[in-house]
């Protein structure tokens, strides 16, 4: 939970909290709500309604907010928190939120004297609907009313909409409600209420609603919003109902079956944890708080086809971040059995073996600008291999083999596979790899030549498509596996070790050996088939440990280095450099945790001391984006937290690494 400080008078500090600190609902297919706790927005992003479209490649705020005023007897209380440029805050004169609470959705106790409302939001499960119930617990009057007007947007959610007489919204009544549309879009919205109340036209442009966080990143953030519908609902005779905000008509006799369903599933949620693991220390506690927050990332995009949402609120689908968080996400759950429904639409976008960076709904509209995706594709097909029966490989077989053979005989653009079975790519100016940053269009970590990671990745895959060679009777991967694992073993410790700095080389290119400290070379720490002799990785964990090691994840390149950034902040040029370039990162902290665990001679202890740096993260779920983890921290104290609210492999890789202490 929470908890707000009691206050009679605007309180700016206690506000600039609540407007730090967002929250949000899903509902498995894309679409969302999300806010800070006061309701009040900062983000482009921020809606009560923001539907998903096009296999989730499509996002619009149709629903961004209510103007919701309250009436009691002849005073008026504004219960909505907006925030207008030049930093006018309404309302004024007194803050009515005590508290709020977000352990099954978000609540918000808002009172004074006269009255007292809880205000509860929740997305439900599979559908298109967000049902917001008012609960008035007190009201000190026989006459009181409450009047909601929708403020709409029917935009795409990386843009802001401005006062335009060209766009026309208009409503028509259902029952108990009314449907919304726009002419600047397709969608149509449905605000409907389980209870009586009156509908009146109106026509008002809310002006100059100031989206702090978009200007602090350097976007647009102005925006207006239109009301064209005003409902007024008589308090004395409805304290208690429920709005339903949809793309479908409900039926508001149902709409009280509905919220309560929805909440028992949320509450049989919280226990599978304790149904699926026999956990007995302090990480059942978070592993249970990002229950709700693996489950937010799994999407169908299709009859009974998934993807994986990287991030929100911007994030669509990502190769690279799919198969990172895939493991994380989805074992040790009762989601396991999807890890084949996302693997597959995947298999069929692939393009000269090479799996889309970022996905659309088809090969036309996907991007295929990296080169990793394919070998994270192999190194989450590995964590899964045992689940999978020899069936369910023969299926996908042809489909694995296609692309290892284009890494293998260089059809997959941008790779070369050089004599001693490394894989070489990339230029100076390309991002082929996660260290993807680009800067007035070159390459803000240049990172070229044999990557450490890549070739980690790649002595993976062929590990991995050795052993299922044998399985499925192919002896000619067979024999090009065996004959490239043979390479590997004898050249890829020999070309990145750097014997005078105690550490593993970022990237070795015609131009020489790139030393900087950077935590890629984990992955060679990380991945079981690469053997790396003590010596030499308990040197290589103790310069991580040592330079980029963070309460909250690993630095993406050492505090020594003159290329260091600190600060993740600014507009897109300022964050591009320093995205990689020293900015934490929370997913690292998985290959992290492999490397200890694996090279340690005191298991137990190790488990203790990775267990300790695991549970920091309690306390950001209570931050930022609640009950859920970040993309990225700044590298330096506070360390605070930056880019999305909720990130996959943030949450992914945490969780795999807490399982993986309990074992």
């Amino acid at each position: 939970m929470n908890e707000l400080m009691e206050r009679k008078e605007l309180n700016l500090e206690s506000i600039s909290l609540a407007m730090a600190t967002e929250w949000l609902e899903t509902n498995k297919l894309g679409s969302y709500a999300s806010s800070t706790v006061s309701l009040c927005h900062t983000r482009k992003y921020h809606g009560l309604f923001v539907k998903a479209s096009n296999k989730a490649t499509q996002r619009t705020v149709l629903l961004s907010k209510f103007d919701e005023n309250l009436t009691i007897d002849e005073s008026s209380f504004c219960l909505s928190h907006h925030f207008y440029q030049p930093a006018v805050h309404i309302p004024m004169e007194e803050q009515y939120q005590a508290k709020f609470d977000n352990e099954l959705y978000p609540s918000s106790e808002l009172k004074n004297k006269t009255f007292e409302l809880n205000r509860n939001i929740l997305m439900l499960d599979k559908k298109d609907t967000v049902l917001i119930n008012y609960d008035f617990k007190k009201i000190k009057s026989t006459k009181a009313s409450l009047s909601l007007k929708p403020l709409t947007a029917f935009r795409d959610f990386h843009h802001v909409l401005n006062e335009n007489e060209n766009v026309q919204f208009e409503f028509t009544e259902v029952e108990n409600g009314v449907l919304i549309t726009s002419s600047n879009s397709n969608e149509k919205l449905y605000i409907q209420a389980n209870c009586d109340l009156a509908i009146n036209k109106v026509s008002q442009w809310y002006k100059n609603f100031w989206l702090t966080e978009e200007q602090k990143r350097g976007y647009p953030s102005i925006e207006d919003l239109f009301s064209c519908v005003e409902f007024v609902i008589d308090l004395n005779e409805n304290k208690n109902f429920i709005i339903s905000v949809s793309s479908e008509e409900q039926k508001t006799q149902d709409l009280n079956k509905s919220w309560q369903k929805e909440i028992n599933n949320r509450k049989h949620t919280l226990t599978t944890i304790d149904k699926l693991s026999s956990i007995k220390n302090e990480a059942k506690s978070l592993l249970n708080r990002l229950e709700k927050a693996r489950k937010d990332f799994i999407i169908e995009i299709a009859k009974d086809e998934y993807s994986i949402l990287a991030g929100y609120h911007w994030f669509n689908s990502w190769g690279r971040d799919t198969f990172i968080s895939a493991p994380g996400l989805l074992l040790n759950s009762n989601d396991e059995n999807k890890f084949l429904k996302i693997l597959k639409p995947y298999l069929a976008l692939s393009k000269n073996g090479v799996l889309p960076n970022m996905t659309g709904a088809s090969k036309d509209d996907s991007a295929y600008n990296c080169i990793d995706s394919s070998l994270w594709m192999f190194w989450a097909l590995s964590k899964f291999k045992d689940k999978l029966t020899k069936a369910e490989i023969d299926k996908i077989w042809l489909d694995l083999k296609e692309i290892y053979l284009a890494y293998f005989f260089e059809k997959a653009p941008g790779v070369k596979m050089l004599d001693s079975g490394l894989l070489e790519t990339g230029s100076p100016t390309d991002t082929m790899s996660w260290m993807d940053a680009m800067v007035d269009g070159k390459a803000a970590s240049p990172r070229y030549g044999m990557l450490v990671e890549i070739n980690a990745l790649w002595y993976n895959a062929n590990s991995l498509m050795h052993q299922l060679a044998k399985d499925c009777f192919d002896v000619d991967i067979e024999e090009l596996t065996k004959r490239t694992l043979k390479k590997l073993k004898l050249n890829f410790v020999q070309t990145f070790w750097l014997e005078a700095e105690g550490y593993f080389a970022d990237y070795v290119s015609k131009d020489g050996i790139n030393k900087q400290l950077r935590p890629n070379q984990l992955f060679a720490l990380a991945i079981d088939c690469i053997e790396v002799d003590d010596e030499k990785a308990c040197r290589a964990i103790l310069n991580i440990t040592e330079d980029l090691i963070t309460p909250f994840g690993l630095r993406t390149l050492s505090h020594k280095d003159s290329a260091f950034q600190a600060r993740y902040e600014g507009d897109g040029k300022n964050r591009d450099t320093a995205y990689h370039n020293g900015t934490v990162w929370p997913w690292l902290i998985g290959a992290y945790s492999d490397a200890i665990l694996r090279y340690s001679k005191d298991v137990n202890k190790a488990k203790n001391n990775l267990k300790d740096l695991l549970l920091n993260f309690e306390i950001h779920l209570d931050e930022a984006g609640l009950n859920s983890i970040s993309e990225v921290f700044d590298a330096t104290e506070p360390f605070e937290a930056r880019g999305c609210i909720a990130q996959a492999w943030s949450v992914s890789e945490l969780r795999r690494a807490l399982l993986n202490i309990t074992k």
